[in-house]
């Protein structure tokens, strides 16, 4: 939308350039201009439209833009309620363009197995997030990155974080013991404030071989650094949500003025950042060491990768 904005802007500032240098070749550039549009129209009066073909909410039809969703759960829930109107096959203008709608899943699968070259999964398609990675990319970029990551995701590798883990899970038991109401005998905790610390631990064990003590039941003393890396941990996940689920344009979740004023923005960036810069120290550091490679955890397995990729795979 916006490079078809663009353009018809650009289009019009060389027509009023040449217009008023050149009287007479500003009028024939009007003239040829004006009758490309009456073309335009032209041609698009005899293509079919799907709305008369297939159906579908005049509403959104009929107007320049159409739908325009405000985040993905509320163009989901738009489509479904349409769907109950309209049936499993509809046509709507969405965002400008004219799509078609299927939510029969025999019917998709039949025109994927038809057409299997002109539908692809879009993904990250627009680069999101802005960084590359196994959990990040798609096609040929994928295989790549997967066959870069193999050897630190085979099954000895796998086997050996299981005991990182469990001693996670054992402080997370111990913790919500301690929790326990004497009165009553049960236990009071909030699942997502005290489950998220128990899953960065057994992130950070893994990923980095790092273990910041974040459940703590025996009230040990806190790992310097680990503050910081969970609040990264937490921006980044909060703000890929935010992203992933809320923003409509690609271009409103760079890192760029004013989309970066918005505190959801400035916090998935932030959060990549400094995560960047963690894993980068942390990788010199165990380059240096002689015994890095007995070490477990993917960074250690990773380090052969160069610094895009070593940071796009420890990120995802």
């Amino acid at each position: 939308m916006s490079t078809t904005t663009d353009l018809f802007l650009n289009v019009v500032g060389n027509v009023a350039s040449v217009a008023r240098s050149r009287p007479a070749a500003g009028l024939i550039t009007a003239v040829a201009v004006v009758s490309l549009y009456q073309l335009t129209r032209h041609l698009k009066r005899k293509a079919p439209s799907l709305c008369a073909t297939f159906g579908g909410p005049t509403r959104f039809c009929n107007s320049l833009i159409g739908f325009v969703p405000e985040s993905t759960q509320h163009s989901i829930s738009t489509l479904e309620i349409l769907a109950d109107t309209y049936g499993d096959a509809y046509a709507m203008r969405m965002m400008g363009q004219d799509c078609l709608i299927l939510t029969d899943a025999k019917l998709i699968r039949e025109v994927l197995r038809k057409r299997p070259d002109s539908f692809v999964r879009a993904f990250n398609k627009d680069k999101l997030l802005s960084f590359s990675g196994v959990l990040a990319t798609e096609g040929e970029e994928w295989k790549r990155h997967r066959r870069l990551g193999a050897p630190a995701f085979n099954a000895a590798n796998a086997a050996t974080m299981v005991p990182g883990d469990a001693l996670v899970a054992k402080r997370f038991v111990r913790q919500l013991q301690k929790s326990v109401r004497q009165n009553d005998n049960r236990i009071v905790w909030e699942p997502r404030k005290s489950f998220l610390p128990a899953v960065f631990d057994c992130l950070c064990i893994c990923v980095f071989g790092k273990d910041f003590r974040l459940v703590n039941p025996d009230d040990l003393p806190i790992t310097d650094g680990s503050q910081g890396i969970t609040e990264a941990i937490e921006d980044l996940t909060s703000g890929a949500d935010h992203i992933l689920t809320r923003v409509v344009h690609p271009v409103m979740a760079r890192d760029r003025f004013p989309w970066n004023l918005h505190p959801m923005i400035k916090k998935f960036h932030s959060g990549v950042h400094r995560l960047s810069e963690f894993g980068e120290d942390l990788a010199a550091e165990r380059r240096a060491e002689k015994e890095s490679t007995s070490r477990v955890d993917l960074l250690s397995k990773l380090l052969q990768l160069n610094k895009e990729d070593l940071q796009g795979n420890l990120v995802t």
